[in-house]
């Protein structure tokens, strides 16, 4: 391999680590904002619950 082809490798590798990188918080972002919506829909559905002791009347 000559040196010019071991510096592509070598930046190639670069763009490879950090696209790596991006993608992996990008995962980690979607999964706390994906837990937080079920977070969110869960107390939702226990909002929603009919409550027979609550006289609106």
């Amino acid at each position: 391999m000559s040196i010019i082809s071991k510096k592509k490798a070598r930046a190639r590798m670069t763009l490879l680590e950090r696209s790596i990188q991006l993608n992996q918080s990008q995962i980690k972002k979607r999964e706390i904002h994906l837990n937080r919506y079920h977070f969110l829909e869960y107390n939702l559905s226990e909002a929603l619950i009919i409550q027979l002791e609550i006289n609106i009347y």
